[in-house]
């Protein structure tokens, strides 16, 4: 497993130059491979909790791909994150929470002061400066959605992104072989909220787990305005051992 800071360069959508930082794990098979097979038996075992008609390991391959894709890549998402807070904490200040139904998207939490941290991926094909910088098409911080079944999710204290760029399809074939995976920074409750930063979109986002998913919308901060991965890690960790983060 190597674990690199990257930084890409561009203008935000209000016009403003800056350096985004981003944190790349690769992993490597051969190298990783009991990591690897840990996170792709959490994944489907995720996956067949989300589907309970087809939870017997034996059905497993009936489980729609898309599922399965994604629980996977939100599993390996999860570790990364909680990998990078606790290294660059020097300490385990973030533990992962329970699965409590298939709404819940996938959490971390702070051990010591109990703040949420909601984890999110997604594929774009086109690159991660793509993501970062393209005006039209930017990828964003996804936050708390609204819709008719569920009118408002429980709050967090952060989400964060995690970015993959390739076709999702291609997930298994990249873990089986070789894996980059992007921590892309994040935003808090109250940036959410913030009209000079954020949006709101109508849509199905790329990591859905429910296999009824429908549009909702969702309020979102474009990566350009978030903060970049150091920045809200290190606001991660200060928030979870209330204290010099001692770095």
């Amino acid at each position: 497993m190597n674990i690199k800071i990257n930084k890409y360069s561009g203008c935000n959508l209000n016009g403003h130059r800056l350096v985004f930082k981003t944190v790349c794990y690769k992993f490597e098979y051969e190298e990783d491979k009991r990591i690897l097979d840990i996170i792709l038996a959490r994944g489907y075992d995720l996956a067949a909790k989300v589907n309970p008609a087809t939870a017997n390991y034996g059905d497993m391959n009936r489980l729609p791909e898309r599922i399965k894709r994604n629980c996977v890549a939100g599993i390996l998402a999860e570790y990364c994150w909680k990998h990078f807070i606790n290294k660059r904490a020097k300490s385990e200040i973030v533990l992962e929470t329970e699965f409590s139904g298939a709404s819940k998207q996938i959490d971390l939490t702070t051990k010591n002061t109990n703040k949420k941290i909601e984890v999110r991926s997604s594929f774009p094909r086109n690159g991660i400066e793509f993501a970062l910088f393209n005006h039209k098409f930017q990828f964003d911080v996804l936050g708390p959605y609204f819709n008719t079944v569920k009118p408002q999710e429980i709050q967090k204290d952060y989400y964060v992104r995690t970015l993959y760029p390739y076709d999702s399809k291609c997930i298994f074939q990249c873990i089986n072989t070789s894996i980059e995976v992007f921590l892309t920074g994040g935003a808090t409750w109250g940036m959410m909220f913030d009209p000079r930063i954020s949006k709101i979109k109508n849509l199905i986002p790329d990591d859905e787990i429910i296999d009824h998913a429908r549009k909702s919308m969702y309020k979102v901060v474009p990566l350009s305005l978030a903060c970049d991965t150091i920045s809200i890690v290190d606001m991660i960790i200060k928030e979870g051992i209330k204290g010099d983060i001692g770095l």
